[in-house]
């Protein structure tokens, strides 16, 4: 006996021992390579002939040799077998677990006869039938279960632990009773194979999940069943069989499968070349050809463009934003991959072409030809002609041709009739030609040049618009709206119901119309069209500190997140100190002092003000109708769900929410609002008007009160909120405000019998929080840097060239506070028709700074000491025309949990201490007028 990488090899005889079989079976599923990895028994014949090849044996020798020797084990008497391998498994047990288990091989026979457990006819065996197969396998007589095959349930046990004893190194083993009670375990060791883990990885990218994610059983069975709808894999037959148990088994392997996934592909098992050919699956798009009218340069002359797309239908498998360096010269926007092509390079649409991206996970499959047929492609919502592969009757068609193929669409034109008009394009080459033709009604189509067929009742079912949080699923609150195409008086089914009849074969129904109050799946179907979509409004919110990555602010290098610092707080020094009516201020670099009036006494704790007297319309959570949501809070959870992504998602979520007119002007004031709360973290893109979000995990802001009272900030759900509620008692109540402005988030407060109370339950919940002596806005003030430090950082930056004709400049109007167009001022903004957006701070002669311009406005009214603050107790008021750094918003709004009231010409902020409205107006270079 020798060993070769691990396992024995038996050069000697062909007679192969039950330990040789034990440990050959050991090395391969405990092997190094396995580690820290899950592992099923899964043992069939072709495993056990490669095993059998290892040690010496023919293959048509292994499996005789293999269930004879799990015979031997009882020692002449194969009745006892299992007694026997109870009594020496326990006595390994008993003795510490050393060395492999010594019952590996008679717990892999008993898998071995779950994988034949299939129906003969002739011999009248149903396919449920193990005990058969496993007396067939021993060579046992006999009928039904046989004698101690209850203890091997046992013998599955100390599997487990002695893995558990391992931590890792021989991997773990998911064992559960799959089916009836001791056969069970063997048939959950089939129930999930490599092939199927495979699937379930693919599953687990497609719904967007990420490793250590709290994800309960029924979001999973939810999920699978969308994922597994329109495949024909063996999974996705045994999740939908009507079989006892089977899709709660397969729900449950999954949810162990994911509870252990490290978020790639390695925890399939890639053993010896040997054993285990490891195939690359590569995911693979066709790509379509789309033609636009561009009629920029001239509307009665257009130019043509032409481009590649594919829509992904499992975008979530994608980021929303890709590294260019990975998608080859492709885009991809909104769950669509796109690459334009040059009207020079036309030509290219004539051959076939693949593209591998990202990584070599993504194939795209371009077919080329030299004529094209096109339609418009409202049906998958993309406003532009799209290449097909049929006629439909009563419809136009674009059709696209080399010159060469022109005698051939003019013969076919003419032979069937057909009305059309040629399509001219400026710049389209004079290889190539464009005619729009319509196919009406008619009997018969001549299709013998031109190699398209006439469809005469194509079924097409597609989901438009609506808040698409996953692959196939929707808000509740924000459906889909359902585009059908088919022949007239078609009867269309949801969940087996028909719910009405399409005359005209067409038609755009509104989900939403349909009064729909319920979340699980909907299935739409009519003809041999069926499709499954996941309406709901019960998701987690999945967003935790553990796996959160903040940004660093430039500010004082904080890092924070939503109402919670990272840093230290006490480095900071205090910036506010009083003594009598003269407060001393400290700013980091220098300290100095101001008179505080004796009409001022706005104390953070003052005993005689409670939580009602803050300035906020309180009503308690439970007159709150939920189902009532407001559309900002649906955009909120909205963006909880998807966690993260980029402009285009953002603003896809204020159109459904909020219309179409002022588009860009809704979602300013959204991500202003967000930010300033602490509910979502924005990164500009690059000097673009755009910005990339990623929501902020949960957590809370001390408000200064006399009662201890929190306010609620960052990711959440309606979900989330329930499960808050509910983990809440007595001493803890919720109250909450809807603020004037429809475009801030509703307010959710905690408010706790005592300080004790609410802490020990913040604890308890794993929400952060800052909480000493001190308060939120306090500690936030304490680490914010002073105005002059923004513009010692700024970036020297020259003013546009060719300002005339491809900027338009604006200078900011220090009298009427707004900026006007070629006003030659200090401050001045600079745009143009590519998206740049750029704001220059002159500080000497030609000589410019680039910075944020609120930042910019507020230090040309510093430079020019403008009165823009003013106070009187509890009360803050800043002109409307400046917004503070976004970090010094936070300050103020985490002092009542909602951001400022525009009254008059001021920005009011309510139940602001005069220990934060003096020192914050001091740090940024202002003097407070108190009134």
């Amino acid at each position: 006996m020798v060993r070769k990488g691990g396992i024995i090899i038996n050069k000697v005889s062909t007679q192969v021992t039950y330990n040789e079989w034990n440990e050959l079976l050991c090395e391969f599923f405990f092997n190094e390579q396995n580690k820290n990895k899950i592992i099923y028994l899964y043992t069939n014949e072709n495993l056990i002939e490669q095993l059998g090849q290892i040690a010496g044996l023919a293959k048509q020798e292994a499996m005789n040799s293999f269930c004879q020797s799990v015979r031997s084990y009882g020692r002449g008497e194969p009745d006892r077998l299992f007694e026997r391998a109870y009594i020496w498994g326990r006595k390994w047990y008993n003795q510490g677990m050393i060395g492999f288990p010594p019952f590996i091989a008679v717990l892999c026979l008993t898998v071995l006869a779950a994988t034949k457990m299939k129906t003969n006819r002739d011999k009248k065996i149903g396919g449920g039938n193990y005990y058969f197969r496993l007396r067939n396998l021993l060579d046992l007589e006999g009928e039904g279960i046989p004698p101690f095959f209850k203890k091997t349930k046992e013998l599955w046990g100390f599997l487990v632990e002695w893995q558990k004893l391992g931590h890792g190194e021989f991997g773990y083993t998911n064992v559960f009773s799959f089916g009836s009670k001791y056969t069970g375990y063997a048939r959950s060791q089939c129930l999930i194979r490599e092939k199927e883990r495979e699937e379930l990885y693919e599953f687990f990218h497609w719904a967007g999940y990420r490793p250590n994610l709290k994800i309960d059983s029924k979001t999973i069975s939810e999920q699978l069943e969308l994922f597994l709808t329109p495949k024909i894999s063996r999974l996705s037959r045994m999740f939908f069989q009507d079989k006892k148990g089977i899709r709660e088994a397969i729900v449950n392997t999954t949810l162990f499968e994911y509870e252990n996934w490290d978020g790639t592909n390695n925890n399939l098992i890639r053993n010896q070349e040997t054993f285990t050919n490891s195939v690359k699956h590569i995911k693979k798009y066709n790509l379509f050809l789309r033609i636009d009218k561009d009629t920029k340069k001239n509307f009665f002359n257009p130019d043509v463009k032409v481009s590649f797309f594919a829509i992904a239908e499992e975008e979530f498998f994608f980021q929303d934003e890709l590294e260019k360096n990975k998608l080859k010269n492709f885009h991809y926007k909104n769950g669509t991959f796109y690459k334009e092509i040059s009207i020079k390079e036309i030509d290219t649409i004539s051959y076939d072409q693949k593209y591998i991206v990202l990584d070599e996970q993504l194939e795209l499959v371009f077919k080329g030809k030299t004529l094209f047929v096109l339609r418009k492609g409202i049906d998958i919502g993309v406003n532009a002609w799209i290449n097909r592969n049929e006629l439909i009757e009563n419809q136009e068609h674009l059709i696209v041709f080399r010159k060469e193929k022109e005698t051939d669409v003019r013969f076919w034109i003419d032979k069937n009739e057909l009305p059309h008009k040629n399509e001219l394009f400026a710049n389209l080459p004079e290889e190539w030609r464009c005619v729009i033709v319509r196919i009406n009604r008619q009997e018969t189509l001549c299709n013998e040049k031109i190699g398209y067929n006439l469809s005469r009742g194509q079924d097409k079912l597609t989901f438009l618009d609506g808040l698409k949080v996953g692959n196939m699923e929707w808000l509740i609150d924000a459906p889909p709206i359902i585009s059908i195409l088919t022949k007239p008086k078609t009867t269309v089914y949801i969940n087996g119901n028909a719910l009405f009849s399409l005359i005209d074969g067409d038609g755009l129904i509104d989900f939403k119309e349909l009064n729909i109050k319920n979340s699980q799946i909907y299935k739409i179907s009519f003809n041999n069209i069926e499709k499954s979509i996941l309406l709901r409004n019960n998701h987690e919110n999945l967003i935790e500190f553990e796996s959160f990555e903040p940004k660093k602010f430039s500010d004082g290098e904080l890092t924070i997140a939503g109402t919670y610092i990272y840093n230290s707080i006490e480095s900071y020094p205090r910036p506010f100190k009083q003594m009598g009516y003269k407060a001393y201020l400290n700013n980091g670099n220098k300290t100095s002092t101001q008179t505080i009036p004796r009409f001022i006494n706005a104390m953070p704790f003052n005993l005689d003000r409670s939580y009602l007297d803050i300035g906020v319309n309180f009503v308690d959570f439970e007159d709150n109708q939920t189902d009532k949501i407001r559309p900002i809070d649906i955009f909120f959870e909205y963006l909880t769900i998807k966690k993260q992504g980029n402009w285009d998602a953002f603003l896809k979520g204020i159109k459904w929410c909020f219309g179409f007119e002022n588009l860009g002007l809704k979602a300013y004031i959204v991500r202003q609002k967000l930010s300033q709360l602490g509910f979502v973290e924005f990164l500009r893109d690059g000097d673009t008007i755009k910005y990339f979000w990623k929501v902020i995990p949960t957590s809370v802001s001390v408000l200064p009160s006399k009662d201890p009272i929190v306010y609620l900030t960052g990711g959440r759900t309606r979900q989330s909120i329930k499960q808050l509620r509910k983990l809440s008692n007595s001493k803890i109540k919720f109250i909450f405000s809807i603020p004037n402005i429809e475009y801030e988030p509703s307010s959710i407060y905690l408010l706790g019998e005592n300080i004790e109370t609410l802490t020990k339950f913040l604890n308890s919940t794993n929400i952060k929080f800052n909480w000493g002596v001190d308060y939120f806005a306090y500690d936030l003030l304490r680490c914010l840097p002073v105005l002059s430090d923004y513009i010692k950082d700024a970036p020297i930056y020259s003013e546009p060239t060719n300002r005339n004709n491809y900027w338009t400049v604006k200078g900011w109007d220090l009298f009427s506070h707004r900026w006007r167009d070629k006003l030659k001022s200090q401050l001045r903004t600079y745009s143009n028709r590519f998206g740049h957006h750029l704001c220059l701070y002159e500080i000497s002669n030609n000589e410019f700074i680039k910075l944020d311009r609120e930042i910019a406005k507020l230090y040309l009214a510093y430079q020019k000491r403008l009165p823009i603050f003013e106070y009187k107790n509890y009360l803050l008021k800043i002109k409307t025309e400046y917004q503070l750094p976004e970090l010094y918003e936070r300050v103020l709004t985490s002092c009542v949990g909602q951001c400022s009231v525009e009254l008059g010409n001021y920005r009011v902020y309510y139940n602001v201490p005069h220990e934060i409205a003096v020192p914050l107006a001091h740090k940024l270079g202002f003097d407070l007028r108190f009134i």
